[in-house]
């Protein structure tokens, strides 16, 4: 409709390019008659030897039959009219050239927009279907343990658990991994990973599993020489130290790569609590009680919803 509102409007311009054209040309033509014409009659009148007839004689010498005739004759007249037809036929040359290149590259715009908007649309919906179809890797916390090298030995080290399943429609690809236990102390950075702190994963491959079944992955922090359980447990309850369970997880599903970053800390309950008080006993906790009586919960400074990463180890090296 827009389209025939135009060329509708370009008829009229047109015309009135085409009548300005004519009286344009005819009246360029009139003039240099006219112009010739004078400096004839100028010439004629310089010649004094002429008498008043001779003189009169020598001006209608320059007139020829088409001067006796109106000034649009010269539109018909041959060969006087060949410029004007001509100008007038390259103009509507133009004209009509003009018009036909703005339809073929309306025409092409509409082609390639429609084109554009299909190739977009069957681009959102395979995209959508891979939304729906990908694997969706959940990692969710367990439980901490602290743990002695023998029955009678001071020597101990802290146990972690972690709880991971497939809950989308598709296999994940376990492409690389890393994580770390360890406590860290109240305002200060997380401790570098290690290089052999990859997490343990039986299989490359997590399949989706209908029933959402975890599978429990376990991380292990040994303390420094010199630190002692009773000071953990004393820096804990204090909140000097807190301990941090965290890591990173690459994996592919239909040929997509995902990052899941997750974090938990653990929150250690008040230390006034007592054992044995369903039976009345009043039975202090153990430091190794006062430590794993307590709770993961999400670090917010770690744990982040899975999003896509590229697969160029370079791009994944800026975007880190």
């Amino acid at each position: 409709m827009v389209i025939n509102l135009k060329m509708s409007a370009a008829w009229p311009l047109g015309c009135v390019l085409i009548i300005g054209g004519i009286a344009f040309v005819a009246s360029k033509q009139q003039a240099a008659t006219n112009n010739y014409k004078r400096h004839r009659k100028e010439y004629c009148a310089s010649v004094r030897s002429f008498t008043p007839e001779q003189e009169k004689t020598c001006e209608e010498e320059s007139n020829s039959p088409s001067d006796y005739l109106p000034w649009g004759y010269k539109l018909v007249a041959w060969p006087e009219g060949i410029a004007t037809w001509a100008f007038l036929a390259t103009l509507g040359a133009i004209i009509w050239q003009a018009v036909e290149t703005r339809r073929a590259a309306t025409a092409t715009a509409d082609a390639a927009s429609a084109t554009y908007r299909s190739v977009a649309f069957a681009e959102a919906q395979f995209d959508l279907m891979k939304e729906k179809e990908r694997g969706r890797l959940d990692i969710q916390s367990g439980s901490l343990y602290v743990l002695h090298i023998g029955e009678e030995s001071e020597s101990w080290y802290l146990q972690g658990t972690i709880r991971a399943r497939n809950i989308g429609q598709s296999r994940v690809f376990i492409i690389e991994s890393i994580a770390k236990l360890a406590p860290r102390v109240i305002s200060e950075a997380y401790p570098e990973y290690d290089s052999y702190g990859t997490i343990p994963f039986a299989d490359s491959f997590v399949d989706p599993d209908p029933t959402n079944a975890f599978a429990d992955l376990s991380f292990t922090h040994f303390p420094g020489g010199e630190d002692k359980i009773r000071f953990l447990s004393e820096d804990l309850h204090a909140k000097r130290r807190s301990v941090h369970l965290y890591g990173s997880v690459d994996y592919e599903t239909l040929g997509m790569r995902f990052r899941k970053e997750f974090g938990f800390v653990w929150i250690v309950l008040d230390p006034n609590w007592y054992l044995g008080g369903m039976t009345g006993q009043e039975q202090p906790m153990t430091d190794e009680q006062k430590i794993v009586s307590g709770y993961w919960t999400i670090d917010p400074e770690r744990d982040k919803p899975a999003y896509p990463v590229s697969s160029d180890p370079d791009e994944r090296q800026k975007a880190n």
